[in-house]
């Protein structure tokens, strides 16, 4: 019977191994036999002893056929010149055909006594035990497209002043809502629904919101008091611009009614819009994931032979690229936009504002004789925050000047493996850090350019543009989580859209579950119209915006809601305290993961701060991180303001009161990974 190490039994590994005895490794690449079986999660273990000195053992690795002698180690251990077998355990994301090598730097010699590179075939589940009171998110089915309803279904109107309410009774309660609201896209807002219940039990209301396709409003359940009235905001959020119906739907046991609300949806920014390669696929996106507006560049916009290099020196030839993109341009930007705002601007109008801004970058910034022949610009238009006029946007990607700052961003399953370990532990124990994630996110750091564009008063909207070297629908869900981290980033440092090769996966039946799909669907929804928030490192180091930290987090601001994205870079789960300003009320949790369920959202109806909180003192809300994990917290505040987030940082140990031989609050001890007899 073959003998598994510890990792192996917590993976639940079943297919065979690449086994390989031991031999002596030294300062040139040693390549191991290619990976032949499909793409994904591996399990490597290996055995290694120093026979002289305390050299360095080194990792890289290398496409099957490709040259390897440029090839750069992506992971080093040095190893303890005590003689002893020493046991280096990891799970790495490696695709078909990859090659992993090793090799020594430094003085010494040593031996690698095994090697066992084996596919997950049982992945590790994760519980969060430390966040309480929250529940799985019930999501209703949307209302058909184009739906109307029958007059006011079951509820009465009801003046008030210069308005309309509508009024339902149902389980022995009165409900009241307004007939029409108007908010902003993406945002979580609405009427407070007023319950009245004069009867002398407590009731338990259930209500359900159903909106238009793309639309997301769990499902809510929340204890009326007797003798009273009771005012609960089921927040609405749509993302599709326009004017569409809401339907309430409140159940008390097994009586229920329903009334129907006629929401305006006007335009939010950060709109984060996809762009897509293929047009022909517009159906299917809109049918699949109409969680933003969806706007599709002519053919022309897209490809190197095709590309729109415009001669700024000439006017009208903007002017002309300009009015070829008319349609889509004007489609956009005719849509009705706040009080006081214009009329749609022309093509020589819009054209004006891309010269002005092409001076501004070209003239005022980039030293004399930069080179412009370069600059591809893709073109989309969105108004400004005030809605007051429309400004150009451009991605701009260009070789001189500014190019120092803008890298070509692509991310996906050809450049993601094999760039380190995704889990990993040397002698049972994992580092404090993860050069996976850290060095991911050191490699797509926009904090340079935001703050050369701040520096040079050109606050220019920025595109992500993605379509060159990632593909959706992989099944990737490393890749997955690392397109989900990069959007974040790139939002966060004030980008305003992201551009996804769609491709052919949303042009057949059905909505994709790829794991892409899920998390840029759901990641937007937590997006759209936020305000990013710079704040100061917080001070124990554990959390920051940087990525050499334990967790880095980004933070946001969006109407009454207060956002915070939080990423563990580490191996070691990571336990925090988020201490938060204001009064909260509701509170969604988002979870993006690269094992077990990808996506993964639940909600507080109504928010209580934890026992473990009360007991402290303290407004703060606790929760646990996987490795690689990464958590948003969307908090509906009264009186938020840009410092709803007082401190991030570890979550403190347990309490004790006098006398007691034990903690109160029974903290999990340990790792959270369900294996029977195993933590990882």
């Amino acid at each position: 019977m073959r003998q598994l190490s510890l990792l192996a039994i917590l993976m639940g590994i079943t297919a065979a191994p690449v086994a390989t005895q031991g031999f002596v490794v030294g300062g040139e690449w040693n390549w191991q036999a290619a990976v032949t079986g499909p793409g994904g999660l591996y399990a490597l273990n290996l055995q290694v002893r120093a026979t002289q000195g305390s050299p360095a053992l080194e990792m890289g690795s290398c496409p099957e056929g490709a040259e390897a002698e440029g090839a750069h180690p992506w992971w080093r251990w040095q190893i303890p010149a005590d003689g002893k077998t020493h046991r280096v355990e990891m799970v790495l994301d490696l695709p078909r055909g990859m090659r992993l090598g090793l090799r020594l730097a430094g003085e010494g010699q040593a031996t690698v006594e095994a090697l066992r590179l084996q596919a997950v075939t049982k992945e590790p589940s994760y519980v969060d035990k430390v966040l309480t009171g929250v529940r799985a998110a019930e999501r209703p089915e949307s209302l058909p497209e184009g739906w109307e309803p029958e007059g006011t279904l079951d509820a009465r109107t009801r003046e008030i002043g210069e308005g309309v309410e509508l009024v339902v009774d149902v389980g022995g309660l009165t409900l009241s809502s307004p007939a029409e609201i108007t908010v902003a896209q993406g945002y979580r807002a609405g009427p407070p629904v007023y319950i009245s219940n004069p009867g002398d039990v407590e009731k338990s209301l259930k209500i359900v919101v159903q909106g238009p396709e793309g639309s997301l409003m769990p499902s809510y359940a929340i204890p009326i008091a007797p003798r009273g009235t009771t005012a609960f905001t089921p927040p609405l959020q749509l993302m599709r611009v326009g004017s569409w119906w809401v339907k309430y739907t409140f159940s008390v046991g097994e009586e229920a009614a329903s009334l129907p609300l006629k929401v305006e949806v006007r335009r939010a920014y950060p709109a984060l819009m996809v762009d897509m390669v293929k047009p022909e696929g517009l159906p299917g996106l809109v049918r699949d994931l109409p969680y933003a507006q969806i706007w599709v560049l002519p053919e022309a916009a897209h490809g190197p032979e095709q590309s729109l290099g415009v001669d700024f020196s000439r006017p009208e030839g903007v002017t002309e690229t300009v009015r070829k993109l008319n349609p889509p341009l004007l489609q956009l930007v005719g849509a009705p936009g706040p009080a006081g705002a214009g009329a749609p601007p022309s093509a020589e109008s819009l054209a004006a504002q891309t010269i002005q801004a092409y001076e501004k970058i070209y003239k005022d910034i980039l030293p004399l004789g930069a080179d412009t022949a370069a600059v591809s610009p893709a073109w989309t238009v969105t108004p400004s925050e005030q809605g007051l006029q429309a400004s150009a946007l451009m991605k701009l990607a260009f070789e001189g000047g500014l190019g120092k700052y803008v890298q070509s961003v692509g991310v996906g399953v050809d450049i993601l493996p094999s760039s380190g370990p995704i889990l990993e532990k040397t002698d049972g124990k994992a580092p404090p850090s993860n050069i996976f994630w850290q060095g991911f996110l050191r490699t797509y750091d926009f904090t340079g350019l935001r703050q050369f564009l701040a520096n040079n008063e050109a606050a220019l909207p920025l595109l992500l543009d993605l379509t060159e070297r990632h593909h959706l629908g992989g099944g990737n869900r490393v890749a997955a989580l690392a397109l989900a981290r990069l959007m974040l980033e790139a939002t966060w440092q004030g980008g305003t859209g992201t551009v996804l090769n769609l491709g052919a996966e949303l042009e057949g039946e059905g909505t994709p579950r790829e794991p892409e799909f899920l998390m840029v669907r759901e990641l937007w929804r937590e997006l759209a119209g936020a305000g990013p928030l710079y704040g100061p490192t917080l001070e124990d180091g554990s959390c920051s915006h940087s990525p050499e930290a334990p967790v880095t987090y980004w933070s946001f601001l969006r109407g009454n809601e207060g956002i915070v994205f939080l990423a563990n870079n580490s191996s070691t789960p990571q336990e925090l305290a988020a201490e938060v300003r204001g009064e909260p009320v509701q509170m969604q949790v988002l979870r993006l993961n690269a094992f077990g369920e990808p996506v993964t959202r639940q909600i507080q109806d109504v928010f209580r701060f934890s026992e473990e909180a009360n007991e402290r003192r303290q407004q703060a809300i606790y929760l646990r991180l996987a490795p690689g994990e990464m958590v948003g917290i969307a908090l509906l505040i009264r009186g938020v303001g840009p410092g709803w987030l007082r401190s991030l940082g570890r979550r403190p140990a347990p309490l004790r009161k006098p006398g007691d031989q034990g903690a109160i609050f029974n903290v999990p001890q340990g790792d959270p990974w369900t294996s029977p007899g195993i933590k990882w």
